[in-house]
């Protein structure tokens, strides 16, 4: 790297002849394209100083060979005589240190992985990809963090050793990205520009002397799975089959991974009636998935007075850790589900379920809880693919008691003006009793008149279905007054 004319050597050749046939001059042989080294130095004829033409790389060649020829003046034929020299260049620091690049289809970053909550000084990992061009101790390469670590959480040896300097969590963060600096000065630092321009100037697409390198967190099992609330409710149908699915219960563990697998269970299972203020223990009345946290009927609930189970459930992963939660399950009468239809399909109710089960809560001031989603059946047993039903009931969240359809509706009633908006935003088209529905109405009624006649046999039983039919009417007149211009 030094300039042109440099000395490099001088020659001397003696002749024991005299006067001009002992006059010595020098010159190179210029060989053939194999070598033309001679092309980078010049030769005094007369005195053999040899010299440079060109500013040398010795990074380009590091060995150059020349061929000098001496010869004489002498007449008629000149004497001439040769002789090689090899001329090696001496390092100096003039490279930087790169990196060399990932073969094509790799990560464009070292990958490095350390588990999270390892103590500080743990070892993530060396960077040892660098390479210098020079030689010797010319071509040390030292390691810097270059950017990306402003909250100090790892540190670097010169030698490219990183370790963890603080305690890492990777439910907070996941990875870090941080830029490394390879450079031949151990006492190197961003230059003032470099620290202005940081983000611009720490490209390793743009600068070969820097590298990308990504710390992952390994998980380790250290989160406890939790419920979305400490408290759910559900409602079993008295005449319910078993097996029937009731509610789906999730905890959530911020672990990945088998770390994160939850499993359920049910610790107790305790019935209270409603018209005593005791409880007593229920058996295994109720199943939970292992894994889905399903709750299932495992038995028939027609022999139980009104009242409601409930239910500790426990969820757990591998190392242990739980969460436990109350299911409240009451047990339903037909009169006690309300039957909201809705000018969209099961999927679409399906999907805005929680939103809107949410809002009618909110709105009510009640519990209200969803038994189902379907295809909207109308009175006469005629299914409407465009329609869908929503089974629900309310509870009162003051007594745990479920509220009767008449009590539904003049809570439905006593909020109309929110929930007309409220219904006019999910389409809901109209709102009645649940009971009867499953039938068409000529069966349920003729099936109602032949156990009133078998048992009454009298102008009572006549009279009771009057005073029901009557009540029904009112009832629903109300409800469509309630969603009125909702559609």
């Amino acid at each position: 790297e030094q300039l042109p004319g440099l000395l490099v050597y001088e020659v001397h050749a003696t002749d024991a002849d005299e006067g001009v046939n002992g006059e010595v001059r020098y010159a190179f042989l210029r060989t053939g394209a194999g070598n033309r080294d001679w092309e980078s130095f010049h030769i005094d004829a007369m005195s053999g100083v040899i010299t440079t033409t060109v500013k040398l790389d010795r990074e380009k060649q590091a060995l150059l060979s020349l061929i000098i020829v001496a010869h004489d003046m002498g007449q008629p034929v000149p004497y001439e005589t040769m002789q090689p020299l090899q001329v090696a260049l001496l390092d100096i620091d003039d490279n930087e240190p790169v990196f060399l690049k990932p073969p094509r289809g790799s990560l464009p970053y070292q990958r490095l992985t350390v588990p999270e909550h390892s103590p500080p000084g743990t070892v993530v990992g060396n960077i040892t990809r660098a390479v210098d061009a020079d030689e010797g101790s010319n071509a040390i390469v030292y390691y810097f963090i270059a950017g990306g670590n402003s909250d100090a959480n790892f540190g670097l040896s010169l030698e490219g050793e990183l370790k963890v300097l603080k305690d890492l969590d990777r439910e907070e963060i996941s990875a870090y990205s941080i830029i490394i600096k390879a450079s031949s000065n151990r006492s190197w630092t961003p230059s003032k520009g470099q620290r202005s321009l940081r983000a611009k100037v720490l490209d390793p697409a743009l600068d070969p002397s820097l590298l990308a390198v990504r710390i992952e967190l390994e998980d380790i099992n250290d989160q406890t799975p939790r419920f979305s609330k400490a408290e759910y409710t559900a409602g079993v149908a008295a005449n319910a089959k078993v097996g029937s699915e009731l509610i789906k219960l999730v905890a959530i563990d911020n672990d990945i991974g088998n770390n994160s697998v939850v499993q359920y269970h049910i610790v107790t299972i305790r019935y209270f009636p409603t018209r005593s203020n005791g409880s007593e223990d229920a058996g295994n009345v109720f199943t939970i998935g292992l894994t889905d946290g399903m709750i299932r009927t495992y038995d028939l609930f027609t022999s139980y007075n009104p009242g409601y189970f409930q239910l500790e459930i426990l969820a757990c992963d591998f190392a242990g850790h739980s969460a436990t939660a109350n299911v409240n399950i009451y047990i339903l009468r037909d009169d006690q589900r309300v039957k909201i239809v809705f000018n969209e399909i099961p999927d679409w109710v399906r999907e805005n379920q929680d939103d809107f089960i949410s809002l009618l809560s909110n709105i009510t001031g009640a519990i209200v809880n969803l038994d189902d989603i379907q295809f909207h059946v109308d009175k006469k047993g005629r299914v409407s693919y465009a329609q869908t039903d929503m089974l629900i009931h309310v509870v009162n969240n003051q007594t745990n008691t479920i509220l009767d359809v008449e009590r539904v509706i003049q809570m439905i009633d006593e909020n109309k003006v929110q929930l007309r908006s409220l219904f006019r935003t999910y389409n809901v088209v109209d709102v009645q009793p649940a009971i009867g529905d499953e039938l068409p109405d000529d069966i349920s009624t003729l099936q109602l008149v032949i156990i009133i006649l078998a048992v009454l046999l009298c102008l009572a039983g006549i009279l009771f279905v009057t005073m029901n039919w009557h009540y029904r009417r009112v009832h629903q007149r109300k409800l469509k007054a309630i969603v009125a211009g909702s559609t």
